[in-house]
Formats: C-alpha cells, structure tokens, sequence
C-alpha cells in the first residue's frame, strides 16, 4: 500500500489535493484533523480509502511537530503496510510518486525523488538527506519507521531534513536516490498566490 499523509487543520485546499490523488486501490489516504474542526468536507466521507483521523493538539504553528507525531502514531495504529508519503494540504499529489511506489512497492527503506515547483521546473534535486535540500513531501518511506522516529521540534530549523535523516540513519544510511520527480512543493499555494 501506498499511504499518503496530510495534516489537514485547513480545509482550504483538500478538495483539489482530492482530485489530484489517483483513485487507486493501493492507495491509502490519512487526513488528520482537529476536535474544533470535526465536520470535515463532503466529498471526502464519500471517498473509499479515506480515514479520517482527530487529533486534539491545537492548530496554531507552535504545534506542528506534536500533531504530525500524533498523527504518525494514528496511523501506525490503522497498521499500514506498504510506503508512506506526507503530502502537505497545500498542494497536488504528483501522479509519478504512485509509478515509483509501484516500481519499488518490495523495497524496505527511504526513497528519494526530485521536488518540482507548480510549473514543473525543479525545486529541490534528489539526494541524501541534507539540510535545506530535503522537503517533507519529497520521499517515500516504509511504514515501519513510524512506530520509532518522531518528527522534531519546529523551533529548530530544518524540521523536515532532521526527520528524514532519522529515517536514513534507520536504514544504516542506505535509500533510493532517483532522478525523476516524486512530488510538488505547495501547488495549489504558488497557483493561488500567482
């Protein structure tokens, strides 16, 4: 399986981030909310494949680190086999992430691909986890690493390489570096903002 991963505490952006993820059966979609947001969209209690998690944590910034690890834990409890990728509500699921996943679906580990922008010009180059050359959205993951590694705190910066290289080291600092694109970087916000 392929479980797609987005805090969603803003509803703003989920029905696009929704049309854009393939409609597959091996694909698993975890959207994380909050208590004081409990009436999630429409569209998403008709969509198979969609768990819905709550989380308590507050929505403000500060946070961000406890939610995501709760909602690691929520989803490590639904037991997910397969792969894992964050796909932040912002943007778009970029189809080529689900080719990947297919091609290495027996792969136990960390795999790396490219970021693009909205207009498909490069972001971020694939690489091992590096500081400010890594993006949460930018790799695959056996599922297996959310029972140990925590994302940290987001008053240090480069929350998103620290979590990744935890990952890496996780796998005696072995991964898939591949040269093709695994995810956009905050598509619907760049497209919006213009």
């Amino acid at each position: 399986m392929l479980n797609l991963i987005t805090v969603g505490f803003n509803h703003t952006y989920l029905k696009e981030l929704h049309k854009s993820i393939l409609k597959k059966d091996d694909i698993v979609w975890y959207v994380i909310t909050n208590n004081e947001n409990t009436n999630y969209p429409d569209f998403l209690s008709r969509t198979p494949n969609i768990h819905w998690l709550n989380c308590s944590e507050p929505t403000d910034f500060s946070n961000f680190n406890n939610r995501i690890n709760r909602l690691f834990e929520l989803v490590y409890e639904e037991d997910p086999q397969g792969h894992f990728q964050i796909i932040d509500e912002d943007t778009l699921y970029l189809p080529n992430s689900y080719e990947i996943y297919r091609r290495y679906k027996d792969y136990r580990g960390l795999i790396i691909g490219n970021q693009l922008y909205y207009n498909d010009t490069l972001r971020l180059k694939s690489c091992i986890p590096r500081e400010a050359f890594i993006d949460s959205g930018n790799c695959l993951c056996s599922t297996e690493v959310l029972k140990y590694i925590r994302w940290g705190s987001m008053d240090n910066p480069s929350p998103d390489f620290k979590f990744w290289d935890k990952c890496y080291k996780y796998f005696n600092n072995k991964a898939i570096i591949l040269d093709e694109s695994i995810s956009y970087y905050n598509a619907q916000k760049f497209q919006l903002e213009g």
